[in-house]
């Protein structure tokens, strides 16, 4: 059984975000595009960037003009995000705290919850995520959230990542049986310094919900559902240009990877 409190250490480490890496200007450009698209934002708008990391859409809207507040539990993600707000000049505002008991009230005319961060708690505490969503946006405010499609949902394996003859960082991901009673996707990631010798283990673990479900618990906190968005599409304009990502409607198939849901607040 994996410990509840995994994410506090997984979050807390910069040497693993760090190797792993940000996505390309270009993904971040695209995922902003999609985003901004979907929620039909006005000029200035609030935003609200749940689990915000390392900050690349914040500082993207940011620079489009958007009043964004940044919110994440991790005080070496924001401490990095904030430093590059300053160094770009960008205007934003961060706040440290946990997403199952946000205080935020009618502040917002949009939010996201973006990268598959959605899930990573127990059924109850999903659920108070959703509802301090829900009280955080004005009224018809809209809300996104992406997770992974049934597609996704895989089997053991275990996959070596780096060269130890070029990178100081390499690691070792396995993954783990899929949890049918659970409903949890987890991974075990092993990273080895091949310059010291150090080694750190980072666990990942979310509940991965059917639309069915996650629609239900989206009711449940206040939020209607609008559309639902996946990423069976044609890709040829996105690698010409990158901007936005291609997810539709008719994207949302059995072949989709990820999966983004639109709702507005009730």
């Amino acid at each position: 059984m994996i410990n509840e409190d995994w994410w506090q250490t997984t979050f807390g480490d910069l040497d693993y975000w760090q190797w792993e890496g940000t996505p390309s200007p270009k993904r971040t450009l695209a995922d902003v595009g999609f985003i901004e698209q979907t929620l039909a934002l006005p000029a200035g708008a609030r935003l609200l960037d749940i689990a915000c990391g390392l900050g690349r859409h914040a500082l993207e809207f940011g620079r489009r003009g958007y009043q964004v507040t940044a919110f994440d539990w991790s005080a070496p993600f924001l401490t990095q995000a904030q430093q590059q707000a300053t160094e770009t000049g960008v205007e934003l505002t961060f706040v440290r705290g946990d997403m199952r008991a946000m205080e935020f009230r009618s502040e917002f005319d949009g939010a996201y919850l973006w990268e598959n961060t959605f899930g990573m708690f127990s059924d109850a505490e999903n659920l108070a995520v959703l509802r301090g969503v829900a009280r955080a946006l004005k009224p018809a405010g809209r809300f996104l959230v992406s997770n992974n499609a049934p597609r996704t949902l895989g089997a053991p394996g275990r996959t070596w990542r780096g060269d130890p003859e070029k990178d100081e960082w390499v690691s070792l991901l396995e993954y783990e049986p899929f949890d049918v009673r659970q409903h949890r996707n987890s991974l075990l990631i092993t990273l080895w310094n091949t310059r010291t010798g150090e080694r750190k283990q980072h666990r990942w673990s979310t509940r991965e919900y059917t639309f069915p479900e996650m629609t239900r618990m989206l009711s449940e906190a206040g939020l209607c559902f609008t559309e639902v968005y996946g990423d069976d599409a044609d890709w040829s304009d996105f690698r010409a240009d990158g901007d936005p990502w291609p997810f539709t409607p008719a994207g949302f198939t059995h072949r989709s990877s990820q999966r983004v849901i639109l709702t507005t607040r009730g």
